[in-house]
């Protein structure tokens, strides 16, 4: 009895060694290792690929931000050079302002200087804008004078544009 279990024993452990032999044979012998080492070399070349794509996207991304501090620092200057341009145009302008500004005071001068008699024709000829920005600067008793020479009609609408509300001029 003794013999029979021994046997049964050393045949259970030949058939258990064999069949372990052959399943490792199966999965890590050259087919399975091959099989295997096939789809980690795929994983890593699909790996590989994928962070070189990343490292283009990221040198793309990194080309645009570049671009865009470029783009940035042109616009700056530029805005500067507008900025200068129209401080330039601004301090133009003030000057014309002025020079227009000492020619009515000086026409306005030399108006009140006239007789009303004189004066009212002159006045009249002018354009009306300009006519009631000068009867306007001069002293009212010299204007109402001046006024009371010209035709009716004439003296009616300058005096109502004397009167009229003030309006901000807009550039």
């Amino acid at each position: 009895m003794r013999g029979r279990i021994f046997a049964a024993l050393l045949v259970g452990m030949i058939a258990g060694t064999a069949g372990a032999v052959a399943f490792a044979e199966s999965t890590s012998g050259p087919g399975g290792r091959r099989a295997a080492g096939n789809g980690l070399q795929d994983l890593a070349g699909r790996l590989n690929a994928r962070e070189r794509a990343l490292d283009r996207r990221e040198r793309s991304l990194h080309d645009r931000e570049q671009d865009l501090r470029d783009a940035e620092a042109r616009l700056k200057e530029r805005l500067g050079e507008l900025s200068d341009v129209r401080a330039e145009i601004d301090g133009l302008l003030a000057e014309l302002d002025a020079v227009e500004e000492s020619r009515r005071v000086a026409l306005t001068e030399m108006t009140e200087k006239m007789r009303p008699k004189e004066a009212g024709p002159f006045l009249g000829a002018m354009d009306e804008v300009l006519a009631v920005d000068l009867l306007d600067r001069m002293q009212t008793s010299k204007a109402g004078k001046i006024l009371a020479v010209m035709p009716p009609p004439k003296a009616a609408r300058l005096a109502e544009q004397l009167t009229a509300p003030i309006t901000l001029e807009q550039r």
